[in-house]
């Protein structure tokens, strides 16, 4: 990726090749709970024996993820370690996470991403391509928040504000942006360290943003979720043929308060990165709406505060950020989409509150 980067993380990880990115499954209710539904434990207990050379004491499956199936792995020896498996292969494959975690790794080591172990891509053990990586300690900003462990959360949101800022900032050569391509997958694998350049799916930003969000509007408009009026704003808003000027950086991926961990109030842990390449904004925004999410669950938390904290943290003025027309823009075609998404599969709890939240973007 640039000469800086040393690839002796890449030396520690089995890497079995296979088809990188077999196809995408639609988002349902069923397919939220295939994957544990059907998964025998014995296939990952083998995965263990055959990739790693140990049989599992304890297999325990965790909860949270909607997109993927982690399971808690516990060797004899006290190893810990947690086996995972997409459901949704386009921003949880296994390859764009160890991709994720290796530039970041590879990067900044004070970046607590962990270490991968296993990327086994061949269906051989188990059906769907998977990563057996190491387990961080701490606990969730979600389990914090809920059970108000900590007073004081400002600390807690700059923590992953800075965090983002380094990830950010990482120097990346990348031709287009989007999700990375199958091509530069595979030369990853293959090669054993991080190709020159990331090559990315090869998207307008009329295929990135404009098409599937008028899509998403659409689909929302006859669902009768949104009103004419609402749909007539986004349309409108999807004409004004907007563009961003801003550089390409590595993404995360997925800001949920989920992935981010803490013990004893400092960050162990950044998880499930998916080594996007987009505009930094696109990141913020995805943070203020899982922010958001927050606050339709536990009201007392505000989610303009936690945001305001987060950006101190990453290195940005609040006030700047959140009233640019580029912010905006870029936050209503994500509500657009994530309400399109929780509709679809039928997890219909606050939707209400999310409409609201367009609403007071689209009269902007």
């Amino acid at each position: 990726m640039i000469e800086r980067f040393e690839h002796s993380v890449l030396k520690k990880t089995i890497i079995i090749p296979g088809e990188a990115l077999p196809s995408i499954p639609e988002r349902t209710c069923a397919t939220f709970r295939q994957n544990n539904k059907y998964i025998n434990i014995e296939d990952i207990r083998a995965a263990c024996t055959q990739r790693l050379g140990f049989s599992p004491r304890n297999i325990t499956l965790l909860s949270g993820g909607k997109s993927a199936s982690s399971f808690f792995i516990e060797s004899e020896q006290g190893r810990k370690l947690v086996l995972k498996m997409g459901i949704f292969l386009d921003h949880h494959h296994p390859s764009h996470e160890f991709l994720f975690n290796t530039a970041v790794k590879s990067y900044d080591s004070k970046i607590p991403v962990p270490e991968t172990y296993v990327l086994d891509l061949s269906g051989e053990i188990l059906t769907q391509p998977y990563i057996i990586k190491e387990w961080l300690p701490g606990v969730s900003v979600i389990n914090i928040v809920s059970t108000g462990h900590v007073s004081d959360t400002d600390r807690l949101f700059e923590q992953i504000g800075y965090a983002m800022h380094l990830i950010h900032n990482i120097p990346v050569n990348a031709a287009g942006f989007g999700y990375i391509s199958n091509s530069c997958i595979h030369e990853f694998i293959t090669g054993r360290q991080l190709p020159s350049s990331l090559q990315c799916v090869d998207e307008t930003f009329e295929d990135r943003y404009v098409s599937p969000v008028d899509e998403a509007a659409t689909y929302l408009f006859q669902s009768s979720v949104i009103t004419k009026r609402d749909y007539d704003f986004i349309r409108a808003l999807l004409d004004d043929s907007i563009t961003i000027d801003e550089e390409f950086v590595i993404l995360h991926g997925d800001m949920s308060m989920g992935n981010f961990l803490f013990d004893k109030n400092d960050l162990s842990g950044v998880l499930d990165g998916s080594a996007m390449i987009g505009f930094r904004l696109e990141e913020l925004v995805n943070h203020f709406i899982f922010l958001h999410s927050l606050e339709f669950t536990i009201p007392e938390f505000s989610a303009k505060h936690a945001f305001s904290a987060f950006l101190n943290g990453y290195g940005s003025q609040f006030e700047s950020v959140i009233s640019g027309q580029d912010f905006t823009f870029l936050l209503v075609l994500g509500l657009v989409r994530h309400v399109a998404i929780l509709v679809k599969s039928k997890r219909l709890k606050n939707i209400s509150d999310y409409i609201v939240l367009l609403r007071k973007q689209l009269v902007k």
